[in-house]
């Protein structure tokens, strides 16, 4: 029975938990030494489950006798004292007093994990090169991260002995089904709702939350808290207005190059396609770059949402109006109406749906710009 309110909480988690075997199987291996890995190093992008992971990770550790420390790397100080006063505050101890302390005292023989670990991008070299090599050869580290793990991480031959990466991916129909079976959805109803969530972790479990209630959505525009919870992961960590309207930009066109930016974002082109490149929901294909089918969705969703009433005002142009409310997120769906607008002559505007052409039209090359089927028809002519 269980004695804390903690225990309720991992006994749910637990419950609703689905897919994620290989990575499962790589914890439990690390953990029962049955691998000459000790550490992980877990990434993928805002959404697509690395929390939950690392939860399940923290109820498996500590089902095996083993100290836990799960730290969110968005609360440390991206110091190497910061850390460690992170940590012994998580471990209940004194911190900030003891001269010379090492983290390795307080772990050793345990299992350290890391959420958010972008966040220590300052300090990842000193806990590769310092901190982590110090600890007990027992030890079991986990690092979860949106960001691919730094070459050092593969390159050196002493690290790829001892690290497994795993880049999270979408959970598949079956998982997805499970999924809402679990959160109690009604079996009539998970057919049209892994349709819409396309196997993402977070836009299945909030489908899942909103069809409890009987609301059985036809399009993610229907749902709009729900892709405002999508958008703000997707666009959480851009540096600038610039990143976020190449990424609309991105989303708009069958592949993206670093022309096709150069006429969106200016001389922002080269910054922007390097951060578009490392985007765990973008992919680079052998001519450009393309997003993961999710992100048009959420994006088209919100064109729908938004683009007719930012249409209907008036100075659409380069000195318009911000979107209602002012958010990051009306920030993108604005300028990506905008984009087809300030289109130069020589490129084409294709409409279509969610990232597909429509029947016949044949496929769009590069530098060739996808309009949503919701963005107003005056933009198709290639201005207002």
């Amino acid at each position: 029975m269980a004695t804390r309110l903690g225990d309720l909480l991992d006994d749910a988690r637990r419950r609703t938990f689905v897919g994620r075997r290989r990575e499962l199987a790589s914890f439990d291996d690390v953990l029962l030494g049955r691998s000459a890995r000790r550490v992980l190093l877990v990434h993928g992008p805002g959404g697509i489950g690395k929390t939950t992971l690392l939860l399940e990770y923290c109820t498996r550790a500590r089902d095996a006798g083993r100290t836990v420390l799960l730290l969110d790397a968005r609360e440390v100080d991206p110091s190497p004292e910061g850390f460690e006063d992170a940590a012994a505050a998580a471990l209940g101890r004194p911190f900030g007093t003891e001269t010379g302390r090492r983290l390795s005292e307080l772990v050793a023989g345990g299992v350290l994990l890391i959420d958010g670990y972008e966040q220590l991008g300052p300090i990842d070299g000193w806990l590769r090169q310092a901190f982590l090599p110090a600890l007990p050869a027992d030890c079991a580290v986990v690092l979860a991260g949106r960001e691919a793990p730094a070459a050092p991480w593969r390159s050196d031959p002493g690290w790829r002995s001892v690290v497994g990466v795993h880049r999270l991916g979408d959970l598949d129909e079956a998982e997805s089904g499970e999924l809402l079976e679990r959160a109690g959805v009604a079996s009539a109803a998970r057919p049209q709702l892994v349709r819409l969530g396309r196997g993402h972790p977070l836009a299945m479990a909030l489908l899942a939350d909103i069809a409890v209630t009987g609301t059985v959505p036809d399009r993610l525009a229907e749902v709009p808290d729900l892709v405002a919870a999508l958008l703000e992961s997707l666009l959480r960590d851009a540096p600038a207005d610039a990143h976020m309207t190449g990424l609309a930009a991105c989303a708009m066109a069958w592949l993206t190059t670093e022309d096709l930016l150069r006429q969106v974002v200016g001389t922002a082109a080269g910054e922007v396609w390097a951060w578009l490149e490392r985007r765990p929901f973008v992919i680079r294909g052998p001519n450009g770059l393309f997003p993961h089918d999710l992100a048009r969705d959420v994006l088209d969703a919100e064109f729908e949402r938004r683009g007719h009433r930012l249409a209907a005002g008036a100075g659409l142009g380069r000195g318009g109006p911000r979107p209602p409310g002012g958010s990051r997120a009306g920030a993108v769906a604005h300028r990506a109406l905008r984009g087809p607008a300030q289109c130069p002559a020589g490129r084409t505007v294709v409409r279509g749906a969610a990232g597909r052409p429509q029947r016949g039209a044949g496929r769009p090359g590069p530098g060739q710009l996808r309009l949503p089927r919701h963005a107003p028809d005056r933009f198709a002519a290639g201005g207002p």
